[in-house]
């Protein structure tokens, strides 16, 4: 009887531990999804992390990330503020794209990642936009695309050129790359080697 009597007052403690660990885990929770919902609502679109605004788009066999079309929003750090404009077909651009090129005009199309499409960079300060002008100073009616993707890898790069890109009837290409697109290749898992081949 005696050692039943020691083991509830034991019993009795642990589950009010429980009880109270319980209460305070939830507490905190709570206290942060209200803190997270307040914060979105008073700057929502400067405290998204980088990369930001994706949405999953299909191309055939393949699932990719585009940066959501028809959005606006600012991109902020230690360095500064930047606003980005995104056309209607995903591209950072204040406007959207036609299929064909303008009738003896050259198209480029610029491929790769944050650096690519810009980021901490005015998109008029972005090399898109800078090879454009450039372009135009030497007398070539060139229109360049700005098909960078915060995160994409060659591998993700090459699936949309092939799936998307080619669409835009480009003259050229030019791919920016950077050491962490081995990584990014990896993580995206389109493409894994079997018995030696791709």
């Amino acid at each position: 009887m005696g050692s039943t009597q020691t083991q509830a007052p034991k019993f009795a403690r642990a589950a009010g531990f429980l009880r109270g660990f319980v209460g305070v885990t939830l507490s905190t929770l709570l206290a942060l999804l209200v803190l997270e919902g307040g914060l979105r609502l008073w700057q929502p679109a400067s405290l998204r992390l980088f990369p930001r605004f994706h949405e999953a788009v299909r191309y055939e066999d393949y699932v990719l990330r585009r940066t959501r079309p028809g959005t606006q929003f600012v991109h902020s750090s230690v360095d500064g503020n930047w606003s980005f404009a995104i056309n209607r077909q995903g591209f950072r651009d204040d406007h959207d794209y036609r299929a064909a090129p303008v009738p003896g005009g050259r198209r480029v199309l610029v491929l790769g990642d944050s650096q690519a499409m810009g980021y901490e960079n005015a998109r008029e300060d972005a090399l898109p936009a800078q090879l454009e002008k450039q372009l135009e100073q030497r007398g070539v009616r060139a229109e360049v695309l700005n098909g960078g993707v915060a995160g994409f890898g060659t591998a993700e790069s090459m699936v949309f050129l092939e799936q998307a890109g080619l669409r835009y009837q480009p003259d050229a290409v030019v791919l920016m790359f950077y050491r962490n697109d081995y990584s990014d290749n990896v993580r995206s898992g389109l493409f894994e080697l079997e018995g030696g081949r791709l």
